[in-house]
């Protein structure tokens, strides 16, 4: 079974609306849809994806 992984970005906003790194959400596909999603939660991760 092929599978193929895609990073998602989520980003929060604090409260004078700046957007500050949250949250890393690899989601694995296969040919018939998503099966898995893994959440990496805080911002420690982003410089390693140059974000």
């Amino acid at each position: 079974m092929d599978r193929w992984n895609r990073i998602h970005t989520m980003y929060a906003r604090d409260h004078d609306g700046a957007l500050h790194p949250h949250a890393l959400h690899v989601l694995t596909f296969t040919t018939e849809g998503v099966c898995r999603i893994v959440a990496f939660h805080g911002s420690d991760l982003f410089p390693l994806f140059g974000l």
